[in-house]
């Protein structure tokens, strides 16, 4: 495969990790991994600019609500192609975070595939319900684990840092 090489360039850095429980292991690297990409987030976008983005792109929807209730077509119009407008401005300002993301996971996650692939990490009704469901049983045990944790960690930071 492709990413072969990766773990072990990355197994100096994480390896300490190991020396506890698999779901500890897995929690403290979701919480690093969460932390990283959340602050790679604060210093690539411009939050003051995603803010005033998101506020106009509030005004655009109220005023297209308010044309589409008194049935105003040539408004509709304008506003329809001003919210592509600034949804646009909204892609770009996020997509250079999105990729940034990409590629610190595509360079973490073989690493923990490697480590905890072939291990069940936690075991929880949530889990064992996902793998029964077609498809979502291919999702590993570790991934499922990963997720969970890292969307408590990142609400946790937001509301550390204020947002």
């Amino acid at each position: 495969m492709v990413f072969d090489f990766i773990p072990s360039l990355v197994d100096p850095v994480f390896n300490n990790l190991l020396v506890f429980k698999p779901v500890v292991s897995l929690f403290i690297f979701s919480t690093i991994l969460t932390a990283i990409i959340f602050f790679i987030n604060k210093l690539l976008v411009n939050q003051k600019d995603v803010k005033r983005i998101k506020e106009n792109l509030t005004n655009v929807k109220e005023k297209l609500s308010k044309a589409q209730k008194e049935g105003n077509k040539d408004d509709i119009k304008n506003l329809l192609n001003e919210m592509t407008t600034v949804n646009n401005e909204y892609f770009k300002q996020t997509f250079k975070m999105l990729i940034v993301s990409m590629v610190v996971l595509l360079v973490l996650f073989p690493w923990a595939n490697t480590k905890f692939g072939d291990v069940t990490v936690v075991t929880h009704p949530f889990i064992s319900f996902i793998s029964i469901l077609p498809l979502l049983n291919l999702i590993p045990n570790w991934l499922v684990w990963y997720i969970l944790t890292s969307i408590g960690v990142s609400w946790l930071l937001r509301k550390f840092v204020g947002e």
